[in-house]
């Protein structure tokens, strides 16, 4: 099975998400599954350093990184858009950990590619001395 992750950020700096998508990337991979992870090179306010658009593999799971542009805030990677619009027929199952919003190259996939989409907490705004729990 080919699986791909696709994540605005790998940096360490951004926590939970970040350390999520590698770990289920490494346990698919342990158990036999193919996969790819896609992200920006973006780092808080920099730029993490590495290769940009050329796979590199760790602990059998590939990594692609693609540069981002203005706003860099929303990492947003014309790159990216392309590779997956070409890309995204190759897999069996593309899970999104973010919103995304390039409806102009919106990636084509198979009809039986399994699509996900999980948003982690980005979008929700908390109210000071409320908690979230308490609606």
């Amino acid at each position: 099975m080919k699986v791909l992750h696709v994540i605005p950020s790998l940096s360490p700096r951004h926590g939970g998400p970040t350390f999520a998508v590698r770990g289920m990337a490494h346990a698919v991979s342990a158990i036999g599954g193919d996969v790819t992870v896609a992200a920006t090179t973006a780092d808080g306010t920099g730029e993490l350093r590495v290769a940009t658009g050329e796979p590199m593999t760790e602990g059998g799971v590939r990594y692609v990184y693609f540069p981002r542009q203005y706003p860099k805030q929303w990492s947003a990677s014309w790159p990216l858009a392309v590779w997956l619009r070409r890309a995204v027929a190759d897999f069996d199952v593309v899970h999104v950990h973010s919103l995304f919003s390039f409806r102009r190259s919106r990636p084509r996939r198979r009809r039986d590619t399994l699509a996900c989409r999980t948003c982690s907490g980005r979008s929700v705004r908390s109210t000071p001395g409320r908690s979230r729990a308490a609606g």
